[in-house]
């Protein structure tokens, strides 16, 4: 039987075309379609890439914005910690405060009528925690004048102690108007360091207080 082409003269022509083009041409137009999947996946790579870019920029302009702003305000910072260093130094000195007039008072009304002072010096601590102190030297009538002396002065408040440094009998015509009592007597007064001031005691040193002297007449009972 003869074999009979039913495709119209248009659509053999095309197919006839297609047939003479061979497998190079096949070849070449895969070719050409992985390129322009390639280069659609670079535009599409280079635009991320340039999107985390623009992104980098801000943040590092606003890191720029943040550091210059801190540069600005740092005076500040720094004067505030200064002057918060210094309110805490004047509460730790106004805490550490000795009472000099209130416990100089109650030692004056604690001397008897018949012992007279020459000298008081009082010493403010020189460490934190440690207690002020007062050297007396003075006369009374005989020695147990002075231990008499010693016992009220160990009742005065905010004396934590009373040690003697020496007591001896002189002829009073040798002493001269300021002390004429027999006995001359030092005596050293250990007093109780401020509350604060010994609680706060961290290794911190207070500053040394000046020393303070007086030189009373005589006492008064």
């Amino acid at each position: 039987m003869k074999a009979v082409n039913l495709l119209p003269r248009e659509a053999r022509r095309s197919f006839g075309t297609l047939r003479g083009l061979g497998g190079g041409t096949t070849v070449l137009l895969g070719a050409l379609s992985l390129a322009c999947v390639v280069a659609i996946a670079y535009v599409v790579a280079a635009n991320a890439v340039t999107s985390k870019r623009n992104e980098l920029d801000q943040v590092n302009a606003r890191q720029t914005a943040a550091e210059r702003q801190v540069a600005r305000l740092k005076p500040y910072a720094d004067l505030q910690q200064a002057r918060d260093a210094l309110l805490e130094r004047v509460r730790s000195l106004a805490d550490g405060r000795f009472d000099w007039p209130q416990t100089l008072g109650q030692i004056a009304r604690a001397m008897p009528a018949d012992a007279k002072l020459t000298s008081l010096d009082g010493a403010a601590p020189t460490s934190a925690g440690a207690a002020p102190t007062i050297a007396l030297t003075g006369c009374a009538p005989s020695h147990d004048s002075v231990a008499g002396l010693i016992d009220r002065l160990r009742a005065v408040k905010d004396v934590a102690g009373v040690s003697l440094q020496s007591s001896k009998l002189t002829d009073a015509a040798a002493t001269g108007g300021g002390c004429p009592e027999r006995d001359q007597f030092q005596l050293t007064l250990t007093l109780k360091a401020p509350a604060a001031a010994a609680a706060a005691a961290s290794g911190q040193t207070a500053p040394a207080g000046t020393t303070t002297t007086a030189t009373p007449a005589g006492g008064s009972q």
